[in-house]
C-alpha cells in the first residue's frame, strides 16, 4: 500500500480530467467557432430552404448537402394515391431536418457586442454544449416521444409547402390506407353470393393491410427518420470542425484557457480527494492555485 494513497486510481481520474476538459473544449469551441461563420457559409452547410439542395435538385446519391435519399422518393405534380402518401411520409422527413438545421444556424443569428458577446460566448462555449450533448445522451429515452411527436405534427400540421406545391389535411394521408377497404369492397364486380363473399374476403385483408401501415409502417418509417436525425445531429455536434476547419476550434479553446484550466484542477483536487491522503490533496491544491496565479500573471502582463 502507497503511503500517499491509490496512485494508479489518481492518474487513471487525472486522464479522464484531461479527456473531460479537452471534450469541453471542443464541443464548446466548435459552436463559438459555427456562430461566427457568415451567412452565405451557413446557408452552405445549414440548409433549411425546402425549394433548394438538399430538399430539390440532381440526385448525388449519400451526401450530407446534396440531393439524394429520401428526398428523391418525392414525386411532383402526380395525383397517384401512393405517391401523394409517399410525398406525405417525405416531407415529414424534410421539416425534421430543417428543424436541427434551424437548431444549430440558431447559434449565429445573434450579433452582440461588448460584455453582451463575451456572456453569449461564454454561454454557448460551457451551456449550450451541455444542454446539446444532454440529448445524445437521454437519445434512448427520448427517441419514442420524438416518434410521436414527428407522427403528431404530420397529422396536425396542416399545410406543408414543398417544391411550390402545397399539401393539405395530415389527417387524410395517414388515415389513407383505411380506404383500400372502402375501395375494395365497394369495386364493381359480377353480382352473387360469391362474389359478394370474395368482396368481404379481400376488404378484410385491405383492411388489415390499412392497419398493418398505421400502425406498423408509419411507426417505423418515423424511428428511421428519428435514428437518422439523431446521427445527423451527434455528426453536427462533433464534426462540424470539417467544415469550418479545427484550427478555428483550437483558438477558441485557447481564448477560455484558463477557465479550463480551473476546471481541470477542480476536477484534479476532486480526485484527488477520493485516492490520496489529505497532505498530498493539500499539495495539489496549493500547486493548483500557484499555476493559475502564473497563468493570470502572463495574461495580463500582455
Amino acid at each position: 500500500m502507497n503511503p500517499i494513497g491509490d496512485i494508479k486510481g489518481f492518474i487513471l481520474d487525472v486522464m479522464i480530467n484531461i479527456a473531460i476538459v479537452f471534450g469541453i473544449g471542443y464541443m464548446g469551441g466548435s459552436l463559438v467557432a459555427l456562430s461566427q461563420q457568415d451567412k452565405s457559409t451557413i446557408d452552405t452547410l445549414l440548409p433549411i430552404d425546402l425549394t433548394k439542395s438538399p430538399y430539390v435538385g440532381e440526385a448525388s446519391g449519400i451526401t450530407l448537402t446534396g440531393y439524394g435519399f429520401p428526398y428523391t422518393l418525392y414525386t411532383p405534380g402526380s395525383d397517384e394515391f401512393f405517391v401523394k402518401v409517399m410525398n406525405w411520409l417525405v416531407i415529414t422527413c424534410a421539416l425534421v431536418f430543417v428543424g436541427i438545421r434551424t437548431l444549430f444556424r440558431s447559434f449565429s443569428s445573434f450579433q452582440f457586442t461588448g460584455i453582451r458577446k463575451i456572456a453569449y460566448d461564454f454561454f454557448l462555449f460551457y451551456i449550450a454544449p451541455l444542454c446539446l450533448v444532454s440529448v445524445i445522451l437521454l437519445s434512448s429515452g427520448l427517441s419514442t416521444l420524438f416518434i410521436i411527436l414527428i407522427a403528431f405534427y404530420s397529422m396536425f400540421a396542416g399545410e406543408f409547402l414543398y417544391q411550390n406545391k402545397q399539401m393539405k389535411n395530415g389527417w387524410w394521408y395517414g388515415l389513407a390506407p383505411l380506404s383500400f377497404w372502402f375501395t375494395t369492397f365497394f369495386a364493381k364486380s359480377e353480382p352473387g353470393i360469391v362474389n359478394l363473399f370474395l368482396k368481404c374476403f379481400l376488404g378484410f385483408f385491405a383492411f388489415l393491410f390499412g392497419l398493418f401501415t398505421i400502425f406498423l409502417l408509419y411507426p417505423m418509417w418515423w424511428s428511421g427518420i428519428v435514428f437518422m436525425a439523431l446521427l445527423y445531429y451527434a455528426f453536427l455536434l462533433f464534426l462540424s470542425p470539417l467544415w469550418y476547419g479545427f484550427d478555428k476550434v483550437v483558438k477558441e479553446m485557447g481564448n477560455y484557457r484558463l477557465s479550463l484550466l480551473c476546471i481541470f484542477m477542480g476536477l484534479t483536487i476532486y480526485s484527488s480527494q477520493n485516492f490520496l491522503i489529505s497532505l498530498a490533496t493539500g499539495g495539489i491544491i496549493v500547486g493548483s492555485i500557484y499555476m493559475v496565479y502564473l497563468l493570470f500573471k502572463n495574461k495580463f502582463k500582455k
